[in-house]
């Protein structure tokens, strides 16, 4: 399909973690988030089961529209990935932008691939951290474990370490505006993105000193050394500042709060969509993309500001909570749905006119999707507790919503082309992106795989993940579900070998509590799924030597 000039903006918010199940409830919708409710009831909610249920596995699904563990899996993100869809809209002559919070788009992942601007709200020493203990670390153990060479390791190094001390020098050259209390943050940053320009000096000169910092420094504190061979003497300064932080933190969680560590901070969502609203051009149709981590992290403490606005919702959720709408959820990750939800309404009333010419003029046409990444545990719903990292494959991790409203939805009805509204359809993460271009006329790149809602949807929507840590798809367990709209199948993949681990009937056990997968009534389902995921995946089973998915 090809676009047309009478098509307007485009908005894609990305709420980390929104979890299907409160979206889909017309009565919690209704009382929580009365914004959702209303552009759900105009426009159409799609449930989508996400490719994998964690922020760093998922995004090369929703951008390049291809599974978690193609091309090399998702450490790179998508930087070996073919297209990202957002380089669709700009190369249609989009004006691309991207607001976020959300410290993915800060590693070397790729992600910020087709924007023309981003504004990216990070916390750079909370970003070193995670390189080097998800990453660096990991892969200097290898070394030491004779699992590579000392060149492997290095390349290695070099590579990842100093792609993210390149992106983090760009980003610090484009910093958001903030108010005063948070300006400090910029600050930091700037003196950390200053230090990292010494730092790809030393790695490119001198790349074992890199390795033996990583060895020996701890990664809460490896920002302080950047440029340097070791700690300096203002090290002990944090240290101290850390431990005041972490015993402060037993009086915060009395009021409900989670104090993050020096250095670690999380912006407001309130920040972001702020940013996103500036400078958006008059001349140009836009694609703006908003990703915000309230949600997901909704015990995290962001500022006075943020913890005021919570208490002054308080009142309110109290009622609605003596009226019997409780749930069961924690009373902070209502407070974080009610506040982005009053986010959203705000954002999307000031970009319902735009600017031409000097006057304020009503919009011609905008379309707006909102969606999750992924789902969320959340502590008293549900019927088991946390699943650690590899085996967040159930319902609560995977499902989340697709919320879409304005006038793409109502061209689609017009064109008898609409959404599937029901429940009855999948859509999965690479749908997501693929269903938002469907809309825009943008659909057919053959470099993008997604099946849109207007198509459908899936039969089969497989989730997939290599555990904690660096993704290696030769020495670590795989991880899958396989999910239809009837049942769901758990396997992994141990060195040469793939079983099921379970198998649960979604119409009469919608959460995943009895496994069926021993039931010899069940074995034709089995072997159905098996057959799926072979299909799907068969070249990631083929390089572990499994050829066939016999049961």
């Amino acid at each position: 399909m090809t676009n047309t000039d009478s098509q307007g903006d485009f908005v894609m918010i990305v709420v980390d973690a929104l979890r299907y199940s409160e979206v889909a409830n017309p009565e919690v919708r209704e009382a929580l988030a009365p914004c959702f409710d209303r552009l759900v009831r105009e426009g159409e909610l799609v449930r989508v089961v996400a490719n994998a249920g964690t922020t760093q596995f998922v995004l090369p699904s929703l951008f390049a529209q291809s599974y978690p563990l193609d091309c090399g899996g998702y450490d790179s993100g998508i930087r070996h990935r073919p297209k990202s869809f957002v380089e669709v809209f700009r190369n249609a002559g989009y004006h691309t932008r991207l607001a976020t919070s959300c410290d993915q788009y800060c590693m070397p992942h790729g992600l910020t691939r087709g924007f023309e601007r981003v504004s990216g709200f990070f916390s750079f020493s909370s970003v070193l951290k995670r390189m080097v203990m998800r990453k660096l670390s990991i892969e200097v153990a290898r070394w030491r474990n004779g699992l590579q060479s000392r060149e492997s390791l290095i390349s290695c190094v070099q590579s990842e370490y100093g792609a993210l001390l390149e992106h983090m020098i760009e980003l610090d050259g484009d910093r958001p505006n903030l108010p005063f209390g948070w300006r400090r943050s910029n600050a930091e940053n700037a003196k950390t993105a200053s230090r990292a320009r010494k730092e790809l000096v030393m790695l490119g000169d001198n790349p074992d000193v890199i390795i033996h910092k990583i060895e020996t420094i701890p990664p809460f504190y490896f920002f302080l050394a950047l440029g340097r061979t070791d700690l300096p003497g203002e090290w002990r300064i944090v240290q101290t500042l850390s431990f005041l932080i972490a015993r402060s933190r037993k009086l915060f969680s009395v009021l409900g709060f989670a104090v993050p560590q020096y250095g670690s901070y999380q912006y407001p969502g309130r920040l972001v969509f702020d940013e996103s609203e500036a400078e958006l051009p008059s001349s140009k149709r836009v694609f703006s993309m908003v990703h915000v981590m309230d949600v997901h992290s909704y015990k995290l403490f962001r500022g006075l500001a943020d913890a005021i606005e919570k208490l002054t919702l308080w009142p309110r959720l109290r009622r609605l909570r003596k009226a019997g709408l409780g749930g069961g959820r924690p009373a902070f990750f209502d407070l974080a749905l009610m506040q982005m939800d009053r986010r959203v309404e705000k954002f999307i009333s000031s970009l319902a006119y735009r600017r031409r010419d000097g006057d304020s003029v009503e919009h011609p046409g905008l379309t707006v999707a909102i969606c999750g990444d992924h789902g969320q545990y959340l502590s008293g719903c549900g019927p088991r507790g946390l699943q650690d990292v590899p085996y967040r494959t159930y319902r609560e991790h995977l499902e989340t919503p697709l919320i879409l409203w304005g006038a793409g939805v109502d061209a689609a009805r017009k064109s008898g082309r609409p959404l599937s509204g029901t429940a009855d359809t999948i859509v999965d993460s690479a749908g997501v992106s693929a269903t938002l271009l469907e809309l825009a006329g943008l659909s057919g790149d053959p470099d993008l795989s997604g099946i849109a809602a207007q198509e459908g949807g899936r039969e089969v929507v497989i989730s997939e993940n290599a555990g904690r840590g660096s993704a290696d798809l030769v020495r670590d367990d795989l991880y899958f579900n396989v999910r239809t709209k009837t049942h769901s199948m758990k396997a992994v993949v141990k060195d040469q070998t793939l079983s099921v681990e379970a198998l649960f009937d979604l119409q009469a056990d919608p959460n995943e509590v009895t496994d069926i997968s021993m039931d010899p009534s069940a074995r034709h389902i089995r072997q159905s799924l098996l057959d799926a995921l072979h299909a799907e995946r068969g070249g990631i089973l083929k390089a572990r030597s499994i050829a066939a998915a016999a049961d």
